[in-house]
């Protein structure tokens, strides 16, 4: 199945970790993805809580800022793929930013990032973002 043909309906299982510090950004994607029926999304306002709530929350796809404190997007997948449990290091991450210069975008890419969304992101840009993470990780 090419990644553009998922539907709605296949979202409905997906789980989604929101990182941003921008509470405004946050309930923006939020809202976008309950749209797109995705039914768990969990949110934390930079990459420290965010690793702490991997603790109990295992999602299926992170979405991240990169400019965060104390820990910015790029520490965090650091340490997400450093992570001692096998499976949260193979959680697909997608980082968004309102910064779209090639010098981040160069830091971004050795990450292993799933995906690169500029913010604000569109429910489509979401969808599809989301679907080519899923589907290039089964």
């Amino acid at each position: 199945m090419a990644p553009t043909a998922m539907t709605f309906s296949d979202l409905r299982n997906v789980k989604v970790l929101v990182v941003d510090d921008d509470p405004i950004t946050r309930e923006l994607v939020e809202t976008a993805l309950t749209g797109l029926h995705v039914l768990s999304v969990r949110c934390c306002p930079d990459g420290f809580s965010a690793l702490k709530l991997l603790a109990s929350f295992s999602p299926t796809v992170i979405l991240t800022d990169i400019h965060m404190k104390p820990i910015d997007g790029f520490e965090f997948v650091r340490k997400l793929h450093s992570d001692m449990n096998p499976v949260r290091r193979q959680i697909p991450v997608i980082f968004m930013s309102a910064d779209s210069s090639a010098e981040t975008l160069k830091s971004a890419l050795p990450l292993g990032a799933s995906g690169y969304i500029v913010k604000p992101p569109s429910a489509e840009m979401l969808r599809l973002k989301i679907t080519q993470a899923i589907l290039s990780h089964k």
